[in-house]
């Protein structure tokens, strides 16, 4: 799974005392919805995002990527990931 910026949608708003455990990912809670923002580096990282959402109670509503045409990045030895 390449480096990738991704969407995460839920339904209910997070409150913000419990989003500062998906840092550095960012959250946006409003209209009943919560969305969170940011890099994943890898599928643990993806699974680890989600299984916390779980742990909330929350209900997944959508994963999507960024920018699917990016592309994969790199780290910061050049190497593609």
């Amino acid at each position: 799974m390449p480096i990738s910026d991704y969407r995460i949608t839920v339904r209910g708003e997070i409150p913000p005392r419990l989003t500062s455990a998906l840092a550095p990912l960012e959250c946006d809670a409003r209209d009943g919805r919560t969305t969170i923002t940011g890099e994943i580096v890898d599928r643990c990282h993806m699974f680890g995002v989600l299984d916390h959402v779980r742990t909330l109670g929350m209900e997944l509503i959508e994963v999507a990527p960024l920018d699917p045409s990016a592309g994969a990045r790199t780290d910061d030895e050049g190497d593609r990931r």
